[in-house]
């Protein structure tokens, strides 16, 4: 990914055996799976609420820029579903699209403390 440092892209994640660019376009692949499922299935299943599968899982990663972009990433893809889903402008749109924004956001604070963490114990 064009974002990270080669170096930094390399690194191993959370979870043994797993780059964190292998992580971060998974996550970004699982979104866009979710999104474009949703829009083809239209107004008989909202699927926005599992666009969370996308920060969820680059939070393996235990890198907070990734994180974060990933969380912005999914809620954008949250808006654009309510227009086939039928929900545009609905109580249950904006629901959803907040539900998406906490917890991309919980994921990326997360992955913040987790990479602080790992540079404090790397200092020692």
């Amino acid at each position: 990914m064009f974002w990270l440092p080669t170096s930094a892209a390399d690194r191993e994640s959370l979870l043994p055996g797993w780059p964190v660019r292998r992580l971060w376009a998974l996550g970004l692949a699982l979104s866009v799976v979710v999104a474009a499922t949703d829009a083809a299935l239209g107004h008989r299943a909202v699927l926005i609420g599992l666009l969370i599968t996308g920060p969820c899982c680059v939070l393996l990663t235990g890198r907070w820029v990734p994180t974060a972009l990933t969380g912005l990433w999914v809620i954008s893809l949250a808006i654009l579903p309510g227009l086939p889903d039928g929900i545009w402008g609905t109580g249950t749109q904006v629901a959803f699209v907040g539900a998406v924004t906490a917890v991309a956001a919980a994921c990326a604070v997360a992955a913040a403390l987790i990479q602080a963490r790992e540079r404090g114990c790397a200092g020692r």
